[in-house]
């Protein structure tokens, strides 16, 4: 996996530009390992607090520690810069000893901060004291005495109740240095806390903007609530190029300089992008020309002509005839005679093609259809053989093979050398037919809506132009526009092209769908950057909230080593930064942090193992991940992971939203059913058994007890791995019951045998209590059924006291109480027994090696 972006010069002086490689190559790269998944803000815990009162605030979205650091220091550091330049402090060249080493404290102060929440702890200073040295050498960050103390001063001065803990008199006073910490590092710590606020949606950028416009001369573009997330990226990206970024998110950027929104650039990098994916734009074979490109680019003679030259220069002139037979006598005969012809008549031969061929838009299929009637008669009559052979002419009129008569026509009417100038404009007049009306998508028009959408400065840019919504007939089914434009086969992405909706729920009924021109270009968007797809959900991936690139080589190595497993995910990965940032991914040196993907997870087992690979990618990085329905945009994200797409079992256990401090615990839980529901997939060489074990559980966590007796050892099983999570999703007072029966059973009688006979005496204990409550028993009656049944089963008179004792537990406490006297299904029975059974044989081995230990020792 290679996450990269253009390397970018962030800083204008090569102190602050070492300064902090050094700082991110050395110590960010531990702080990002040891604490990927300390939340400083959001997070699950902090969430709980909220909600029963025990502390103020807001529940904030999830920030892990490094990235509140990161999304923090960054923007700050650049208004320091400016600060010193400006004092002459330093310029782009000079290395001032005392000013680096200001620079070097101030980065590693703003590291530990919050050095108590790096340890649970409340009290700032408390932690300081405890933690800090230990810290330095957990992260190997060297610091003098003078140093430390003055990383100490400027931590402990980012709180109002701490900020004057240390006196003055520990900073060094020389070259007034001491005013310099004072006066500029205290403000810039403050001012990078302030800052780094984790988003809940896009809006929030102007919370950001509004504090660093007190420092520097800066302004926030960005988009909010726009439905077209590819559209809306390559905007973004297209606009931040010429201007100096102080953060960027995934839908705008705060910026210093002027912003030039032109609209005729937006319109040529659009172009531009289409004919860099000329191969992808334009489908030609032995019957059809698929030419989608004159949907978005103007019908003119110049663009024909440079299409024909970027397809021959992409693929050769032999795609234009590459199919022609399976016959080999005919294809040798027709490549020979194509091969042959000059550059003047090759071209003819293309254009010709692209007139005799053209694929009908199905709204304007009868108009079209009439037009190359017309050239047909004009251009294609098979009336001369010129240096054919007439019995191979008379063969291939005669054939029923259409593709290779269409050769036979393209080669005679190429040979009759009509005017070129006259064939474009024949062609000219079919495209506009084929792509006119509805068919048209209008760039300018669309850039104009998309920007309808966008706000600077908190002011948005320009009304939205919302047009009329059509009939059932005319409305596009992903946005609801009136539109006339079919949606056929090549202009689908994530859906078929009859029956569809956002979440590509087909139904028969449905015969004909539509597409309006914006949902048009950004469908062509898609397909041009992660190719044809159907049955497939988004995967939106950011590594931050908003971020400013930066080098930080090392990284990108840690983040690229974890991300190998997510294979597929990020070769979609690779194709949209190429496509969106504009760059070989392969000869990058940075991480780039918000991606877009898309995966084919319409299995559950499928869902199961992706889902599989996004914990374990999330446990090692930190990073969001957004996983919804084809066409749902991006959002700012609350919890680390989300789901809007996930079988029902992963939203029973609470899996398709997780919060920062949740990822280890559920990666735990989750590995648990994955190697139980493997090792079992061994005997049955089914996926079916992993299924099934990860639904039933989610309906009932003892489930999973009643799979781990289907192994031939499940002790082994347990023994290698911790089954406490287990326990806990399964509940107190659930295990309190279990635990307190299989500690009485192992005093009747130690666990021995077979499965059947581990289950048996809870088994045999609930038949007999079904029965006893079917005839409608009086509760001590049942209780006696119960124990008159395990007398029999356990006559010895010393357990007669055990046994009333197990009745009554199964009778007052799970029946009664916890069931409230209603019996669980046979199913679920059948889960209580297994739970049962498995710690019978714990609490059984547990007594009889302590019997032997005494014994042992005596």
């Amino acid at each position: 996996m290679e996450i990269k972006i253009k390397s970018k010069k962030i800083f204008k002086t090569k102190l602050f530009l070492r300064e902090t490689k050094v700082y991110f190559n050395k110590v960010f790269i531990k702080l990002f390992e040891k604490y990927r998944l300390k939340p400083a803000k959001g997070g699950k815990a902090f969430e709980e607090k909220v909600r029963i009162g025990e502390i103020g605030g807001v529940d904030l979205p999830d920030m892990s520690y490094p990235m509140h650091v990161l999304n923090g220091i960054i923007p700050s550091l650049k208004v320091l810069e400016n600060k010193w330049l400006n004092k002459g402090l330093i310029n782009e060249d000079n290395e001032d000893d005392d000013i680096k080493m200001l620079l070097k404290c101030l980065l590693v102060a703003f590291t530990f901060h919050d050095i108590n929440k790096l340890h649970n702890e409340i009290d700032l200073k408390t932690s300081v004291e405890k933690y800090f040295e230990e810290d330095l050498k957990d992260l190997e960050i060297e610091l003098n005495e003078e140093e430390k103390e003055i990383v100490k001063y400027l931590v402990l001065a980012t709180e109002e109740r701490t900020r004057f803990v240390i006196p003055d008199d520990k900073l060094p006073t020389r070259r007034g240095l001491n005013r310099l910490i004072k006066d500029d590092l205290i403000e810039i710590i403050h001012l990078a806390d302030s800052i780094s606020i984790p988003i809940g949606n896009y809006n929030d950028l102007l919370k950001i903007w509004r504090k660093l416009r007190d420092y520097a001369d800066v302004n926030v573009f960005y988009f909010d609530e726009i439905p077209y997330e590819v559209l809306a990226r390559f905007i973004v990206e297209r606009l931040r190029e010429s201007v100096d970024c102080y953060v960027i998110s995934p839908r705008g950027f705060i910026y210093e300089g002027d912003l030039e929104i032109n609209e005729d650039y937006l319109i040529k990098s659009f172009e531009e992008f289409l004919y860099r994916n000329i191969e992808k734009m334009v489908e030609i074979d032995r019957q059809k020309a698929q030419l989608d490109i004159f949907r978005f680019i103007d019908i003119t003679e110049e663009n024909i002509l440079k299409l024909i030259e970027k397809m021959v220069n992409y693929f050769g002139f032999e795609y234009f005839y590459k199919d022609i037979s399976q016959n080999k006598e005919i294809k040798d005969i027709f490549t020979k005679k194509f091969e042959e012809f000059d550059e003047k008549e090759a071209k003819t031969f293309v254009i010709l093609k692209f007139l005799l061929q053209i694929t009908e838009n199905e709204s304007r299929k009868k108009d079209v259809k009439k037009l190359k009637s017309k050239f047909n008669d004009k251009y294609f009559k098979i009336d001369e053989n010129f240096d054919l052979d007439e019995d191979f002419v008379e063969k291939i009129k005669n054939s029923k093979d259409t593709g290779l008569k269409n050769y036979l026509k393209l080669y005679i009417a190429t040979k009759k050398e009509f005017d070129e100038k006259e064939i474009l404009n024949d062609l000219i007049t079919l495209l506009n037919e084929n792509y006119g009306g509805s068919e048209k998508a209008d760039l300018k028009e669309i850039i104009d809506e998309l920007l309808g959408y966008a706000y600077l400065n908190g002011k948005k840019i320009r009304g939205i132009k919302f047009g009329d919504i059509g009939s059932k007939k005319n409305m596009c089914s992903l946005c609801g526009k009136e539109t006339k434009t079919v949606a056929i086969a090549n202009l689908c992405f994530g859906f078929k092209p009859r029956g569809f909706t956002n979440r590509t729920i087909v139904s028969l009924s449905n015969t004909q769908k539509n597409i309006c021109s914006v949902c048009l270009t950004e469908i062509t968007f898609r397909k041009l950057i992660f190719g044809k797809k159907e049955n497939v959900q988004a995967v939106y991936i950011d590594a931050y909230d908003y971020f400013v690139p930066l080098m930080d080589e090392k990284l990108t190595e840690y983040i690229e080593s974890v991300g190998k497993n997510l294979e597929n995910l990020m070769n979609d990965a690779k194709s949209f930064i190429s496509a969106i940032y504009g760059f070989n991914v392969k000869k990058e040196e940075e991480l780039f942090p918000f991606l877009m993907s898309f995966v084919d997870i319409s299995k559950q087992i499928e869902f199961i193992r992706f889902y599989k690979k996004i914990l374990d990618f999330v446990y090692e990085t930190g990073f969001k991940i957004y996983l919804t329905y084809p066409f749902n945009p991006d959002k700012a994200k609350r919890e680390t992971i989300i789901f809007d797409y996930a079988p029902k079992s992963f939203k029973k256990l609470g899996w398709d939203k997780v919060r920062i401090d949740e990822i280890e615990k559920i990666r735990n839980e989750f590995e648990l059913l994955w190697k139980l529901g493997y090792t079992l997939r061994r005997g049955s060489k089914s996926d079916n058994v992993v299924v099934s074990l990860f639904n039933d559980y989610a309906d009932n966590p003892m489930a999973f007890y009643f799979y781990l007796f289907k192994l031939d050892y499940p002790h082994s099983f347990a023994e290698k791995y911790n089954l406490n999570l287990i326990n806990q999703r399964i509940g107190v007072e659930k295990m309190n019951i279990i635990e307190k029966l299989a500690d009485i059973a192992s005093d009747i009688e130690w666990a021995k045998g077979s499965a059947s006979s581990k289950t048996s005496m809870i088994r045999e204990s609930l038949e007999v209590l079904k029965t006893g409550v079917k005839r409608g028993y009086g509760d001590e009656e049942v209780k006696s059924m119960m124990a008159g049944m395990l007398y029999r089963k356990y006559p010895y008179p010393s357990k007669k006291e055990k046994i009333e004792e197990f009745c009554k537990v199964v009778y007052d406490e799970l029946f009664k109480k916890l069931w409230n006297s209603k019996l669980p299904s046979k199913k679920e029975l059948r889960y209580w027994i297994y739970a049962f059974a498995f710690h019978y044989d714990v609490k059984s081995k547990e007594k009889r090696n302590s019997k032997t230990n005494k014994e042992d020792t005596q």
